[in-house]
């Protein structure tokens, strides 16, 4: 039986945006105006519900969020519309385990392939970006080790799981470098932070994620990169690494020392041929001893 969008949405323009993306691209849908139907319709179909849209009413905050806990968001993959960018109410929403936040107001362009992204995960549709589009990776900050640890203090606090992504490109130009950023911008969740590091580095902040889905966001950013090979099959390397707070360390030294080492192991072997167990772990010493010499 095919599956269902479900759609809890109040704002007529983003209501008329979603519905024309979904009904454009063949996804079929239903519609939900207030509380008591949510929960009929909801406990009707649960098991053909594939995917949940929610607007927060910022107004009717607690009201709006046992609306989200009445859906089952280990099963239904869920996205939140918030209006402004605010840490307490991101917190609010991941704690409840949704699968990606949207702040409001978003181009139709960029809110069309947020949503369709879940439909294939596997294979984004990504186009070139004009010169005319406005590209960015959502809540992009320059580097700031103050702000890394004012995350991690966050996550203390809060005592939730903290994921870190290093990630080294190597010899892209602009253009390439824009479809990479567009196409992360595409698969990562918009609470997710990223930063330029250095001139071929970008450092993931991801709040709310533990150990066991680090290989998701790597797996983004790897699809991420993919996405250049059609516009230059000669791209550079990528090489990236990750690491969770509190499990791999519990300051931002300790977490990035790991993250670096693991960068510079994965240069190492990647000029060997064959696999791990065919690589004579001396040879690999003989380099690591050139490469620090």
């Amino acid at each position: 039986m095919e599956k269902k969008v479900l759609i809890h949405v109040y704002t007529i323009q983003v209501k008329n945006d979603i519905l024309s993306i979904l009904v454009n691209n063949g996804h079929d849908f239903l519609e939900v105006f207030n509380n008591s139907e949510l929960n009929f319709k909801y406990n009707l179909v649960k098991d053909q519900i594939d995917l949940y849209i929610q607007e927060l009413d910022e107004n009717h905050y607690e009201a709006s969020l046992d609306l989200i806990r009445r859906i089952d968001t280990e099963k239904v993959r869920s996205i939140v519309l918030i209006h402004k960018y605010s840490k307490h109410v991101i917190d609010d929403a991941l704690a409840l385990k949704v699968k990606d936040i949207i702040v409001l107001p978003m181009d139709r362009t960029h809110l069309s392939k947020k949503i369709l992204s879940f439909f294939d995960t596997q294979k984004p549709s990504v186009l070139m970006p004009t010169s005319k589009d406005k590209v960015q990776i959502q809540n992009h900050i320059e580097i700031d080790i103050s702000k890394v640890r004012d995350e991690i203090n966050r996550a203390m606090r809060g005592n939730y799981p903290l994921s870190f992504v290093l990630v080294e490109y190597h010899s892209l130009d602009q253009p390439q470098w824009i479809l990479f950023k567009e196409t992360l911008n595409l698969l990562l969740r918009t609470t997710d932070i990223v930063m330029y590091f250095e001139a071929n580095k970008i450092l993931i902040l991801c709040p709310f994620t533990p150990k066991n889905f680090l290989v998701e966001v790597e797996n983004k950013v790897r699809n991420a990169y993919d996405q250049i090979k059609t516009e230059a099959p000669s791209r550079g390397a990528l090489f990236l690494y990750g690491v969770t707070f509190p499990e791999d360390g519990k300051a931002w030294e300790a977490l990035y020392h790991e993250m670096t080492d693991g960068i510079h192991d994965s240069k190492v072997i990647s000029k060997f041929e064959g696999t791990l167990k065919q690589i004579n772990p001396n040879t690999i010493r003989t380099q690591l001893k050139k490469d620090y010499e």
